[in-house]
Order: C-alpha cells, then structure tokens, then sequence
C-alpha cells in the first residue's frame, strides 16, 4: 500500500509540473509585448496608463482581412479624388519604411477593414486626448488647437537625434510611446516634407467633410499640437490596443 501511495503522489507531481510550465509557456507568450500586423511586421507595445500603444508606426500594406491598400507611390496629383485610400513610403523610398513606417491617407486609415491588427484600432481623438492627460495635461486643456502651453510631446517623443533633427526640444520620452518625425504626403505634386522633423498621427475622428483630427510633433517644440487636415493628406498611424 505504501508502495502505491507513493507511486500515486509522483505521478501527482509529475502532473503539477507540466501545468505550472505549460501556464508558465502561456504566460511568457502573451506578455512579450509585441503585435504582428497582416504583412507579418512585428510591433513592440507599450502600456501608458490604462492604454496599450503600438511603439513603431504602423507599416502594413494591407487591411487585416487581407486586403490590399492601393500603392500610391505611382500617384502624382490625386487631390480630385474624393476618398483616396493610399500608403505611400516616404520619397517614394522603401528603405525609409523600417525606421518610419508608412504613411496613409485618412480614408485609408478609417476604412472599415480596418488597416491595425486584428485586437486594435485607429486610436479617436477622445484616447489620444486621455493619453495626453495621463502625461500631465490639464483635462481643460485637451480641446485647445495647437496651444504650445504643455511639454507632452517632450515626454512622448524618442530621445536624441538618430531620427530626429537637432535640438529635439523637450525630448525625454517619459512614457516610451518613442514618437518618430516620418513627415508627411501632400496631396499633390507628390509633394514629401519634414521627415526627420515633424511627426503627424491620424486620429479615426473626422473635424468636418474634408479635414479630421491629427496630433503634430514639432523638433523644436516640446508640446503637442492638437489640429486638423485634410483626410487626403499622408501621415502616421499608431494603433492602440481594443
């Protein structure tokens, strides 16, 4: 009896064992802090309050269901098109999109397919305002347009000048969000500007028929500059997590 008694406890723990590393493998899967979008890019996160950032700007060419996102790298002058749904490299240059992601136009970022992976979204400008007030923004503050009375930026932008131009004022990249100055895409001319010294994300939230909300990073700036485009324009997305 004593025999079986201890055969039983041993095949016991031997069970114990495999769950606790088997709930441990889990564990370590889902906490590497990391998002793969459709094209099989890999995104480090970033957790900032009760939000979950992407790091990186988003670079896929495809929607989450598979997709395609029209090239516009072929497009000159698309501004009598009413809804382009474009990403373009920056110069048209494909080596630029490792370290600064692609850009987008807004009818492209608020397609219905949805352009993040699959779990998250084009942050609204109502999350980007709670983000903002997580780094120490007066609430009252959030529906100003472009007032340079705040250092948030300072606390989101990536330190130093590998990606930014000199002085990067302010940068401390308290947060981690490590925001990147990709420039942005007119919509005519085929016109690229200020990569390396401003950093432009869509908001999914529309200010009227043409234009919707954007934040704006300066080099020279340490505040954050809430304003609106127009949704043909080709800027930055980071997505949040749903």
């Amino acid at each position: 009896m004593k025999n079986k008694n201890k055969c039983w406890l041993h095949q016991l723990t031997l069970i114990l064992l495999v769950l606790i590393s088997t709930n441990s493998c889990e564990k370590d899967n889902n906490d590497n802090n990391t998002v793969t979008d459709i094209d099989g890019n890999i995104y480090h996160t970033v957790t900032i309050g009760k939000q979950v950032w992407m790091i990186e700007n988003l670079k896929t060419t495809h929607y989450n269901n598979g997709v395609a996102i029209p090239d516009g790298s072929t497009r000159g002058d698309y501004s009598s098109e009413s809804e382009p749904k474009y990403w373009f490299a920056y110069n048209d240059d494909l080596a630029s999109v490792d370290a600064y992601g692609r850009l987008y136009t807004w009818y492209a970022v608020n397609d219905s397919h949805n352009i993040c992976p699959i779990g998250w979204h084009i942050p609204s400008d109502s999350e980007w305002n709670e983000l903002q007030v997580f780094m120490g923004m007066k609430p009252s503050d959030t529906s100003l347009i472009c007032d340079d009375n705040n250092d948030i930026s300072g606390k989101l932008k990536e330190k130093g000048t590998l990606h930014w131009i000199s002085p990067n004022t302010g940068a401390i990249d308290k947060s981690g969000f490590a925001a990147l100055p990709a420039g942005y895409r007119r919509r005519f001319n085929k016109e690229f500007d200020f990569v390396v010294e401003y950093a432009c994300f869509w908001t999914s939230t529309e200010a009227d028929k043409e234009n919707a909300w954007y934040r704006h990073f300066y080099y020279d700036k340490e505040s954050i500059c809430r304003t609106y485009n127009l949704k043909n324009y080709g800027f930055s997305v980071r997505c949040i997590k749903d």
